[in-house]
C-alpha cells in the first residue's frame, strides 16, 4: 500500500513539472534520473523562433538584396501655412519668432515626391543574423523653434543625443507606446553636454515628439530592433540595402499614419524597385 501511494505521488509530480517546463534536475523515484525539457515557440504562419523575431522560419538566411522606390502624392498638396510667422508678437521667445516656423507635416518635392515617409520592414525574420546596433548616436536637434530632423530611425539600444541650438530651453516628449521619454534640454546644449537617451523597445509604428514649452513643435522616432528602413528624400526616394532576400513585407507611415504596405520578394541579383501613389486627399494636415 506504501509503494503503492509513492508510485501516485511521484506521477503526480512528474505530470505537474511536465506542464510546467521544469528545466532543473528531475530524479525519478529510484534516483538519478535526470532530463530536461525544451520549449520551442511555434508562430502563427510558420516558424520557430525567439520573441521578437518575425514569421519566416527554416534554414538561416544567408543572402541579401536592395530594395528602393519612390512614393509619390496625386492631385493637388496642402498649402500648409507657417507654424509660427516671422514676428508674431503672441511669441514670447524671439528665437522661435525670428523667421518662419514651417510647417512640415507635407513637404512635396519636384515631381510629387513625399518627404519623410518611413518605410520600414514589419518584422524581422526568426532566420536571419541582426546586424549589431550602431554605437554612434542619432541626433536630435531643436534649431529654430523646431525639432531637426523632422523624422528619425533609431535601433533599439542606440544613443539618441538631444542637442538644443536655440537659446531658449526645450522639452522632448516621446509619445509612443514605449518610446515615452521626457527631456528638458537647456538652451545651446551641444554633443559634449546634450542629454542620452535609447529606446527599450521596438514601436510598431513612428512616436510623436513634442515639446511641452513650444506646443506647436512636431516630430517622429520610428525605434526598431533591425536595419532594415528607411526614410524618403525630398523626391520621396528610399533605398534600403542589405534585406534579407525572400518574400518581406515593408509597412509605409506618414505622420503617424499608415500609407499602404509592400509585399516584395528580395532577391541577391538585382534590387527590388516599387512605386506608390497617394492621394493627396489622404494627407495629414489636410
Amino acid at each position: 500500500m506504501t509503494n503503492m501511494r509513492y508510485l501516485i505521488l511521484g506521477t503526480l509530480l512528474l505530470s505537474v513539472c511536465t506542464l510546467s517546463g521544469c528545466t532543473q534536475r528531475r530524479e525519478a523515484l529510484g534516483g538519478g534520473g535526470r532530463s530536461r525539457t525544451s520549449v520551442k515557440v511555434i508562430r502563427a504562419g510558420g516558424g520557430v523562433g525567439n520573441e521578437g523575431g518575425g514569421e519566416s522560419g527554416g534554414e538561416m538566411i544567408t543572402t541579401f538584396g536592395d530594395f528602393r522606390g519612390r512614393i509619390t502624392v496625386t492631385g493637388t498638396a496642402p498649402q500648409l501655412a507657417p507654424l509660427v510667422r516671422k514676428g508674431d508678437a503672441s511669441i514670447k521667445d524671439d528665437i522661435c519668432k525670428a523667421e518662419d516656423v514651417p510647417n512640415e507635416t507635407v513637404l512635396v518635392g519636384p515631381g510629387g515626391g513625399l518627404a519623410n515617409v518611413f518605410v520600414f520592414l514589419r518584422r524581422a525574420p526568426n532566420n536571419v543574423e541582426i546586424p549589431p546596433v550602431p554605437e554612434a548616436a542619432v541626433s536630435l536637434d531643436q534649431k529654430g523653434c523646431k525639432f531637426v530632423p523632422h523624422a528619425s530611425i533609431v535601433r533599439v539600444g542606440q544613443p539618441i543625443q538631444l542637442l538644443n541650438s536655440d537659446t531658449v530651453p526645450h522639452n522632448v516628449k516621446g509619445k509612443g507606446l514605449s518610446f515615452t521619454i521626457n527631456k528638458t534640454v537647456g538652451p545651446q546644449t551641444d554633443a559634449s553636454a546634450a542629454p542620452v537617451e535609447k529606446a527599450t523597445r521596438r514601436e510598431n509604428a513612428p512616436a510623436e515628439i513634442g515639446c511641452d514649452f513650444h506646443t506647436w513643435m512636431r516630430g517622429w522616432v520610428l525605434p526598431l530592433d533591425h536595419p532594415w528602413s528607411g526614410l524618403t528624400n525630398e523626391s520621396g526616394e528610399f533605398e534600403i540595402k542589405g534585406v534579407p532576400a525572400g518574400e518581406m513585407e515593408f509597412v509605409v507611415f506618414h505622420e503617424g499614419k499608415q500609407l499602404g504596405a509592400f509585399n516584395v520578394t528580395i532577391s541577391p541579383d538585382a534590387p527590388v524597385e516599387e512605386t506608390m501613389e497617394v492621394d493627396a486627399s489622404k494627407l495629414a494636415g489636410n
